[in-house]
């Protein structure tokens, strides 16, 4: 559900598991806090929360959704599906 968030505009607090360190940039689209550290996700929260419609709030929903559609965008996801398929097929 990260891409989800993303995509829409919302600022996401993750811990550094699976593609959320390709995807969040450290309290530049979201906050990535210490693995398994309950205090610091709450802390995340806090900040993520903080001031909902500032101007930087806004402005980091937008690199935030920008973020995921890069990541995600539809031709380039395609090719490098593709690419990963006729990686399997030749070994």
């Amino acid at each position: 559900t990260l891409i989800e968030a993303m995509m829409s505009g919302t600022t996401a607090v993750a811990f550094p598991v699976g593609n959320v360190i390709e995807l969040i940039k450290h309290k530049d689209t979201g906050y990535i806090a210490r693995y398994e550290d309950a205090e610091d996700f709450a802390a995340g929260l806090y900040w993520a929360l903080s001031a909902p419609w500032s101007h930087a709030a806004l402005a980091r929903g937008l690199r935030s959704h920008l973020a995921a559609y890069t990541h995600n965008e539809p031709d380039t996801t395609i090719t490098r599906h593709l690419e990963l398929y006729d990686a399997i097929l030749e070994k």
